[in-house]
């Protein structure tokens, strides 16, 4: 699941988001992070009402770059395309070995 881009195998921007997630937790949690920035503690229902729109988003977002409908709505061919015609052209004449 890399998304719109090839997958790199850096783990270094998972274990920066997971390290943030929990700095939000941590100063969520306790009352003076809470009263530092003036934030209340949520409610069940509103865990999961955002819970909810997020996986709906992240479904969501993962429809229209698995069908390429940004692309095709902006009547542009994508970069994985392009890369695959560079190809062929090349294996066509006799510079790229498979």
């Amino acid at each position: 699941m890399a998304g719109g881009d090839a997958l790199s195998g850096d783990w270094r921007p998972t274990i920066l988001a997971a390290v943030l997630l929990v700095g939000l937790a941590v100063l969520l949690v306790i009352p003076p992070g809470r009263a530092f920035f003036e934030l209340r503690a949520l409610t069940i229902l509103n865990v999961v009402v955002i819970a909810g729109v997020a996986l709906l988003w992240a479904l969501l977002l993962r429809f229209i770059w698995r069908f390429r409908l940004l692309e095709r709505l902006l009547g542009i061919e994508s970069v994985d395309k392009l890369h695959a015609s560079d190809q062929t052209a090349d294996l066509n004449e006799g510079r790229l070995s498979v």
